[in-house]
C-alpha cells in the first residue's frame, strides 16, 4: 500500500510536469478516478450478470450521492 501510494504520487508530479497541468488538478482527477472505480466495477459485473435492475440502481444512486454533496457544498 505504502510503495504503490508512493508510486502514484511520483508518477502524478511526472504526468503534470510533461503535461503542463497543475499538480492540485491531476491529483483531484486521480482521486475521483479512484473512488469511482469500485462502483464501475460493481455496475460492470452486474450489467455482465445479467442483473440490469442493481446496474441501473448502481448508477442512479452514485449519481444521487454526488448531486446530494454538491448542494451541500454550495
Amino acid at each position: 500500500m505504502l510503495v504503490g501510494g508512493y508510486l502514484v504520487a511520483v508518477s502524478g508530479e511526472v504526468i503534470a510536469d510533461q503535461s503542463d497541468m497543475g499538480q492540485s488538478i491531476l491529483g483531484a482527477s486521480l482521486v475521483a478516478l479512484a473512488t469511482r472505480l469500485p462502483g464501475l466495477s460493481t455496475t460492470y459485473s452486474a450489467v455482465r450478470l445479467g442483473a440490469c435492475r442493481m446496474a441501473a440502481s448502481n448508477v442512479l444512486g452514485a449519481h444521487r450521492r454526488v448531486c446530494l454533496a454538491g448542494l451541500a457544498v454550495f
